[in-house]
């Protein structure tokens, strides 16, 4: 998304009702605040549909730039699934948290969590964090690679933690 779609998307509040005009894709993720708020996925007993939704609202507050709104999201959610035994979607909500640290300067923790998210998609096989939609500029397996220095050491340190490991860095426990 371009600065200045990105500019028209931006909200004039700081709610999400006010969203209407922007892209599908945010409109999406106000329906999954309003199943969160609601309580609806908990009151079904969707654990990963409650999780999921964590996830989608993080991303649509990330590319909105409410970086501190999008890490307790994915936070949430990351805890949600990881907890109940699911780790399917550990690798983007981990990813997606590498993405809210760069985003806010903490390259260090960034470069680990990426090499974290990296090193548990070659452990899964599922390359679920090449797709298009989830990629962050600066987090792509080939730049990464090519990192020297600190940059490179906390990447490479990423690499060799497991994934109870991932998730404790990620959540900041």
């Amino acid at each position: 998304m371009s600065s200045r779609s990105l500019e028209r998307a931006r909200p004039a509040a700081t709610g999400f009702d006010d969203l209407s005009p922007v892209p599908l894709y945010y409109r999406l993720a106000s329906v999954l605040r309003e199943k969160l708020v609601s309580g609806e996925y908990a009151v079904g007993g969707s654990t990963f549909g409650e999780g999921w939704s964590h996830f989608e609202m993080g991303q649509a507050l990330f590319r909105l730039g409410r970086t501190d709104q999008a890490a307790t999201s994915l936070n949430r959610g990351l805890r949600l699934l990881y907890e109940s035994g699911d780790e399917s979607a550990v690798v983007l909500f981990v990813i997606m948290i590498a993405a809210v640290a760069l985003a806010q300067g903490n390259r260090d923790r960034a470069y680990r969590l990426a090499g974290s998210a990296w090193a548990l998609r070659d452990r899964s096989g599922l390359d679920i964090i090449s797709i298009p939609e989830n990629t962050t500029v600066g987090l792509e397996r080939a730049t990464l690679e090519a990192l020297t220095g600190a940059d490179g050491e906390a990447y490479r340190q990423g690499f060799l933690l497991s994934t109870h490991q991932a998730v404790a860095l990620a959540l900041n426990l």
